[in-house]
């Protein structure tokens, strides 16, 4: 009865430090790069390493105890399962060789290596036994010639990160093997078009191809997918817009392509909150169907096209709109005066997170890879990029640059939120709304190059935050109304083209008779009073000596 209470014993106190340590070929492995990487230091002067997370891991070390490392808790034989090794390299450059004792390690279900200046190509044969990986993570390298196929290839493989690098030639076909839930390939050199077979993903949530030189027709998405946010912007994709999209899409920048034709009126409904695509070659109509099409949209930017017609009166009925910007259209008739019932540009701004649709194989992980691109505005006469996660700061209205007429519906002083309004390069004449001295907020504004007349308003004076001002090319005429931020916006620019206006802020004076302030015409009337006054002086006393100095004269003489 002895011997069972004396193996339980020996079980209990040291089968745990038997088998709870990581395995000696992954330490090795580990070691191996480590050696790699302190090498590079001494063939390469520049390159400079931190360190600090790899002081622990030494040759009679637990691997799993290590920082940087992660080892499977729930297995008796620890191995390893994720190595987060991104930003070990500080500067210089280091080899993707030293990249292969890890790929050794066929246990690995998540690996980073971004940021760490490793440059050549990827060694794709040592992907081939990490069947297991879930999250790869090579952006913001130095990694250039092509995508080894062998990366799409892991079955379980759900994030697929490789911006910011040098990858050049095409996409490989094997992109429609993966089953990946977020995909990035921004900011690199791809050419050619994207593999039809991209299609066959329906778990697919998040794919970025932006800022490469990918061409051709964008293939068509599975209706049946999960696609939430589509960016493919700053590439050469040419014909139709793309239209066809899964249920749950949100956010897609297409900017800064040659899609041409008119707006597609077969859009897959879906709760789309930003759709960017400015810069392109679109015709047409302007989408008069876009608020029963999109009703949550909250972003709409079509700059620079060639969009014609009239704004529709329902756009109001796009209560979330809280940036829109139809500028460098062909654009014409009135303003619509329903743009002052847009809500969002009218109430305190709400900061609202959305989430994703967290489908089969999501993890908490991946979120860290679920951000929503900056999109790009016109903002302070420069082209300048917003966070997403700041969108809900900005409201911004921009028909700069189109052929609108008529006059400013004094509607638009209702967008008390408004940070831009830019009605510049058009027709529009008559008077500048009063209304829109209750712009407080407003911080850019811009009425240059139209044919308005008239004084500007005195209720400029309540624009506290208005750090840009254009007035320029109208016909304005009076006095430039003063106020603590006005009196600041002293650049005669501001103000060119405008014949009959004045004020100090351009060092123009205004003070003609018809024209002087109040207290000046008070002392002026005191002046004439108190000459009145001395020619009656002067005629009284004046009067008796002439007479007498003539009686003289003419008894003298």
């Amino acid at each position: 009865m002895q011997k069972p209470c004396l193996l339980s014993w020996f079980l209990f106190f040291f089968l745990p430090q038997l088998s709870f340590s990581c395995q000696p070929d992954q330490r090795q492995s580990l070691l191996e790069f480590k050696n790699c990487l302190t090498q590079s230091i001494k063939n390469q002067s520049t390159t400079k390493i931190n360190l600090a997370g790899l002081k622990k891991w030494k040759q009679n070390s637990d691997c799993c105890k290590w920082k940087l490392v992660r080892c499977n808790a729930h297995s008796p034989s620890r191995e390893v399962i994720e190595l987060n090794l991104s930003s070990l390299v500080v500067s210089g450059s280091v080899s993707s060789s030293v990249l292969r004792p890890i790929l050794r390690i066929i246990s690995l279900e998540a690996l980073d290596v971004s940021s760490n200046f490793i440059q050549g190509e990827i060694p794709g044969d040592g992907f081939v036994n990490l069947t297991r990986l879930i999250s790869l993570d090579m952006s913001d390298n130095a990694f250039n010639g092509s995508i080894p196929p062998s990366l799409f290839q892991p079955q379980n493989l759900s994030v697929l990160a490789l911006s910011r690098n040098n990858f050049t030639g095409k996409i490989p076909d094997t992109i429609g093997e993966t089953s990946v839930i977020v995909l990035t390939l921004s900011e690199n050199n791809l050419s050619g078009s994207v593999p039809k077979s991209i299609s066959k993903n329906s778990r697919l949530m998040l794919l970025d191809l932006s800022k490469n030189r990918l061409s051709g027709e964008f293939p068509r998405f599975n209706l049946n997918s999960n696609l939430q946010l589509l960016d493919i912007s700053f590439n050469e994709f040419s014909g139709d817009v793309p239209a066809s999209f899964g249920s749950y899409t949100r956010f897609l920048k297409m900017d800064h392509n040659n899609f041409s034709g008119e707006f597609p009126q077969d859009f897959t409904t879906c709760p789309l909150k930003h759709l960017d695509l400015q810069d392109n070659k679109i015709s047409g109509k302007f989408p008069s169907f876009i608020s029963r099409l999109f009703p949550a949209l909250e972003v709409f930017i079509m700059r620079n096209n060639s969009l014609e017609g009239s704004i529709p009166e329902d756009i109001s009925n796009l209560t979330g709109l809280k940036i829109l910007d139809l500028s460098e259209n062909n654009l014409d008739g009135p303003i619509p005066s329903s743009l002052g019932n847009l809500r969002a540009m009218s109430q305190s701004p709400i900061y609202v997170y959305y989430d994703f649709y967290t489908g089969p194989g999501f993890s908490v992980e991946m979120g860290e890879y679920l951000h929503i691109p900056d999109f790009v505005v016109n903002w302070k006469n420069s082209k300048q990029g917003i966070a997403h996660r700041n969108s809900h700061l900005y409201t911004i209205l921009d028909l700069s640059k189109n052929s609108f007429f008529g006059e400013i519906p004094p509607s638009l002083g209702n967008l008390i939120r408004l940070k831009v309004l830019n009605l510049s390069h058009n027709n529009i004449s008559g008077l500048i709304p009063q209304s829109f001295g209750d712009l407080e907020e407003l911080e850019v504004l811009d009425l240059s190059y139209n044919n308005l007349s008239g004084h500007i308003p005195q209720t400029f004076s309540k624009l506290g935050e208005l750090t840009t001002l254009g007035l320029s090319h109208n016909k304005l005429s009076g006095i430039i109304p003063k106020g603590p931020q006005l009196d600041r916006l002293n650049d005669p620019n501001i103000y060119a083209g405008n014949n009959n206006i004045c004020g100090e802020q351009i060092q123009v004076s205004c003070f003609t008779q018809a024209e002087q302030p109040e207290e000046d015409k008070e002392e002026n009337v005191e002046e004439d009073e108190e000459e009145t006054m001395f020619s009656w002086k002067a005629a009284v006393i004046g009067y008796p000596c002439g007479f007498l100095i003539a009686v003289l004269f003419m008894y003298l003489f």
